[in-house]
């Protein structure tokens, strides 16, 4: 075995003041003072001590991980939503694909002036109506298919579910006419 000689801590002669009250000297993190309260009377204080990360740690691991500030607000406030990736890569496609359409980026000629309708607005009445549809029973399937974004995936009916310990302990006990799902 190989022995190795203990680690001490170095300081240069520049830094011999003594430390400030808010530092350790094992972390260089900052950390918050410390905070006593009772919990019960009879068996005194508890100490409580948190530390907190500076802002130039924060900012160092988040370049290290690639991501930015805003970035790791997004995902924050996506994952209050409910909201994946996967989600939103549905909707772009939904909208590529989607019945909504989007006239600004094409310039419309004097005859489409003239008429008001665009080439692509007459088509797509062209097919509305040789589909047999109309224009609000698409505009609801597209609005519909937009709702189911983010929603969590329900299993099949047919499907048994998992059932929490607690419960499975009770179904054991009810008969089976009653626990059986329907």
């Amino acid at each position: 075995m190989i022995s190795l000689p203990p680690i001490t801590e170095t300081r240069d002669a520049d830094s011999a003041a003594p430390l400030p009250a808010d530092k350790s000297p094992m972390s260089p993190r900052k950390t918050s003072a410390v905070q006593s309260f009772t919990r019960n009377p009879r068996k005194g204080t508890t100490k409580v001590r948190s530390m907190s990360i500076a802002p130039n740690d924060m900012e160092r691991a988040l370049t290290k991980l690639g991501v930015s500030e805003e970035t790791l607000r997004i995902e924050k406030l996506m994952k209050k939503l409910g909201v994946c990736d996967h989600d939103l890569e549905k909707y772009n496609d939904l909208q590529r694909h989607s019945a909504v359409l989007d006239n600004t980026d094409e310039k419309l000629t004097k005859e489409e002036l003239m008429c008001g309708y665009s080439k692509k607005q007459i088509l797509r009445a062209k097919a509305v109506r040789s589909l047999g549809t109309s224009e609000e029973e698409i505009l609801d399937n597209h609005a519909q298919r937009v709702s189911e974004l983010g929603a969590q995936v329900v299993p099949p009916k047919g499907s048994l579910r998992s059932v929490s310990p607690r419960r499975r302990s009770i179904m054991v006990m009810l008969p089976t006419k009653w626990t059986t799902p329907q």
